[in-house]
């Protein structure tokens, strides 16, 4: 006999040989098939047309390699026998015309198949599958099958799964499920003709967990149809004719969850007591009253909708203290009782859209107070109490829209800190008071389809909306625009907002830094308020006086004339510009549109030009150098603000010579006197803020800037590659500044001057069908991970033969005293039997035999007398 230590380590000895071998397609596949290899078996794809010959091929092409799915599309014509053999453990066949299926015809497939799948094949005749005693998954879907035959399913002992959805079966003989009724699991009956409750093919189904009927002609559920289903679930009875179901239609189904009775004709009903039951669908029916729901306790959802309820009493789910989702839209509703409901504390969604609900009163919704939505739309609310909401502080969307809504008082959301969506459109709302929106975080307020007037008493709703960030557009929504007073009638509420904007930017406190500084500041720069008198002194030269502006224009004079080539300018003459611009560029400030070098070459060229034409003296000269650099380390920030080191910053222009300049950059064809006062609108602030900190502006074209000065649309394909990286970064913010700064611009004009990024070569895979995954995914193969599971294979096959080698040599040992154990005993056996035979008496006549000279003296009264003798 084998040691039982050897047979252990023969067996996973077995295994993990099994799992370090990965499977390989096989090597000659039919035209129209694709293999995708796996770690222990294959999936191969093969797209038809096919017909019966052409399936044989395939299988005979597979060999002894495992396949764990086998999909075949486009099968038509009669599938006939015999098949070879083949390792499939699930079979699909999509899509075709099957006339037929011969009989037993899958039974070469017996040893593995475990998934048989037979969808949409226009099949009529139901076939006798034969024995199959490993099949679990039957898939007859999308047919057209009109009966099931008795001896079709005899060989399926251990089907699990068994679905015959979307055919046109009427009816199923009594014993047609019988050799696989203990074993069902899952029955999808959907979508045929069944008038009634196929009752006799469903008793006794004891391991039944799922049980489809809908989208069949059922008419009534009369008792006892659906008994004795202990381990039932899930039961869906939706999109049937049901007019009633029996109070005794449901007996010893104790275990049910799930049940839907949608879009039937139930009018009334008392189900029974579910303890488990978490979701009821009773919606698309006739009730007019509430159900009894009471005895159901652990009931978590609940839909009602589009039913014919007039109102919600008192209590109504005080029995279901677990419901999280209650769905009462579509109904009639009129009234909801005061404590309607009281004890669902659990409750988060509540939807009473598409009602006649005319009053929000305070207390309304008193006993859910972890309520997060509330869905009101379509009703006829037209009065909202103070207060209605104080109860439900935890809502965070809240829909009032196409009701009869005309004005908001002072606080009617202001219970509402955590609301983030409130759409009000649709209702006519004339006024909105101030306060009604509270101190709450209100992200989205939809205010379109309204008559908003637009006066004093509205003034405030504008500034609210900026000052709290609050979203009011969407896409494909229609403006919202103000009903009056006649001087704002048709003007939009985004209008007003980008007017109030502006009027913040231009109330700001003005300082006394130029305009330069204030906008370096702007873009994150520096803060201007944090820099101290001195730091500002030290970092910003004097602009010229009139003296020295009276001194450079001498040397212009007796300058000679000097044309420069400047990159994107083309010819410029130096002498030409205002004396404060030439100050300002011989002091080492920088123009922006002209690269830096470029500048810099240019004024060593000018300086020099000077110098030999004795029109400036080397000292007066060295009073236009640019300052020493100074240490100015960080410079503090507000707030959270990071502290970010602080670099010489460029020379200040003020708000006159920043005209000039803008002259020479922009010219304008009327010539520098005629230019007109630089004005930087709010939107090209908001654009110069998403520059990077620091950036050198005279990277920037001077296109973009001239673009960017006079608030038109700036053309960002221009700019730098880097500056081009970091605005796609942050494209989320680049999109509100444009559209303010061209409201008019279309949206495909704004795409074409957004920067072309080209997309990075990643590496991709093979797009693939989530409806062709089966349950058991069949990774790719990773030679790593196999390297290390062989290794780990190896390791562990080491350990368990020196455990087996140990093993065997304790039993061997235990063997070997065992045996000699057993020597001895039986030595002690013999030994003791021969001494019991020496001891045992002797009778009189044995006695005798040993004559009278062998006994002494003392044993003289066991001496046989004479008479014995």
């Amino acid at each position: 006999m084998r040691p039982p230590g050897a047979l252990a380590l023969l067996a996973l000895l077995q295994l993990l040989l099994g799992l370090c071998s990965a499977t390989g397609c096989p090597a000659q596949l039919p035209a129209g098939c694709s293999c995708q290899r796996g770690r222990s078996a294959v999936r191969v794809v093969c797209r038809g047309p096919f017909r019966s010959a052409d399936v044989a091929e395939v299988l005979a092409s597979l060999g002894a390699t495992p396949v764990d799915l086998l999909e075949l599309r486009n099968v038509s014509g009669a599938l006939e026998g015999p098949w070879p053999e083949a390792r499939v453990r699930r079979l699909h066949l999509h899509a075709g015309t099957v006339s037929d299926i011969a009989d037993g015809l899958f039974e070469p497939l017996d040893a593995e198949l475990v998934e048989l799948v037979l969808h949409s094949l226009s099949l009529r005749r139901f076939p006798a599958f034969g024995q199959l005693p490993r099949l679990s998954s039957l898939d007859l879907s999308g047919n057209a099958l009109e009966e099931v035959r008795e001896e079709g399913l005899l060989g399926l002992e251990r089907l699990r799964s068994l679905s015959l959805a979307d055919n046109h079966i009427c009816s199923m003989p009594p014993a047609a499920l019988n050799r696989s009724k203990t074993t069902l699991e899952v029955l999808d009956l959907g979508g045929n003709c069944f008038g009634a409750v196929p009752a006799q093919n469903l008793r006794s189904a004891v391991n039944l967990a799922v049980l489809d009927l809908s989208r069949n002609r059922i008419a009534a559920v009369a008792n006892f149809e659906l008994m004795n289903l202990p381990r039932l679930r899930e039961l869906r009875l939706d999109s049937n004719r049901i007019a009633t179901v029996s109070a005794m239609a449901l007996m010893n189904v104790p275990l049910l969850e799930t049940l839907s009775l949608r879009n039937n004709s139930l009018d009334s009903t008392k189900l029974q007591a579910f303890p488990r039951l978490t979701s009821l669908d009773l919606g698309l029916n006739h009730f007019q009253q509430m159900p009894a729901v009471h005895d159901l306790p652990q009931l978590q959802r609940l839909r009602l909708d589009g039913n014919r309820l007039e109102a919600v009493p008192t209590l109504a789910f005080g029995a279901n203290p677990r419901l999280e989702v209650v769905d009462l839209s579509g109904n009639e509703i009129r009234a909801v009782a005061r404590n309607a409901f009281d004890a669902v504390d659990r409750l988060t969604v509540l939807r009473l859209a598409n009602n006649r609900l005319e009053t929000l009163y305070r207390g309304m919704f008193d006993g859910v107070r972890n309520l997060q939505h509330l869905s009101l739309r379509n009703n006829s609310v037209s009065v909202v109490e103070a207060g209605a909401f104080d109860a439900v502080r935890h809502l965070v969307s809240l829909d009032l829209s196409g009701n009869r809504l005309r004005r908001l008082g002072a606080g009617t959301f202001a219970a509402l800190r955590r609301l983030f969506w409130l759409d009000l459109s649709g209702n006519g709302l004339e006024r909105i008071d101030d306060g009604a929106f509270g101190s709450s975080n209100i992200a989205n307020l939809l205010l379109h389809e309204n008559a908003l007037h637009c006066d004093d008493d509205l003034r405030w709703l504008p500034e609210w909306l900026v000052a709290h960030r609050v979203r009011t557009f969407l896409p494909l929504q229609p403006d919202v625009r103000c009903a009056g007073p006649e001087a704002l009638a048709d003007v939009r509420l985004k209008d007003l907002m980008i007017q109030v904007a502006n009027a913040s930017l231009a109330s700001a406190p003005a300082t006394q830094a130029p305009l330069l500084h204030d906008l370096f500041g702007a873009l994150g720069i520096y803060h201007a308020a944090a820099l101290q008198p001195a730091q500002s002194t030290a970092q910003n030269p004097t602009l010229p006086t009139s003296s020295q502006g009276a001194q450079i224009r001498q040397m212009l004079q007796t300058a000679p004339s000097m044309v420069v080539a400047v990159p994107g300018l083309g010819s410029v003459d130096v002498s030409k510009l205002s004396p404060e611009i030439i100050a300002y560029v011989l002091q080492g400030g920088q123009i922006p549109g002209i690269p830096k070098a470029t500048l810099d070459a240019i004024v060593t060229e000018y300086k020099q030009k000077l110098l030999h034409s004795g029109a400036v003296s080397a000292d007066a000269l060295r009073r236009l150098q640019p300052p020493q650099t100074h240490n100015l380390g960080t410079v503090g920030t507000p707030g959270n603000m990071p502290s970010v080191p602080q670099v010489p910053s460029p020379h200040i222009l003020d708000t006159n010579l920043l005209g000039q300049l803008n002259g020479v950059l922009l010219p304008s064809g009327k010539g520098p006197a005629a230019l007109p006062k630089l004005q930087i609108p709010p939107e090209a602030l908001a654009l110069l803020r998403l520059l990077p900190p620091g950036y050198d502006l005279s990277k920037i074209p001077v296109d973009v800037v001239n673009s960017i000065v006079k608030g038109q649309l700036p053309d960002l394909a221009a700019l730098p590659k880097d500056l081009q990286t970091h605005l796609m970064t942050n494209i989320d913010k680049l999109f509100p500044p444009l559209r303010d700064a061209a409201p008019n611009v279309s949206l495909e004009e704004l795409l074409s001057k957004l920067p072309s990024m080209e997309r990075p070569v990643l590496p991709t895979f093979a797009p693939y069908d989530l409806s062709e995954i089966g349950n058991d995914l069949i990774a790719d193969e990773d030679a790593a991970a196999v390297t290390r599971l062989r290794l780990f294979a190896a390791v562990g096959l080491g350990a368990v033969g020196v455990l087996s080698l140990g093993i065997l040599a304790v039993f061997c040992v235990a063997v070997r005293r065992r045996r000699h154990l057993q020597n001895v005993i039986v030595d002690i056996d013999n030994l003791v039997t021969e001494c019991k035979a020496v001891a045992a008496p002797m009778r009189p006549e044995q006695l005798g035999t040993l004559g009278p000279q062998h006994f002494p003296p003392h044993f003289a009264p066991l001496r046989p007398s004479q008479k014995s003798l």
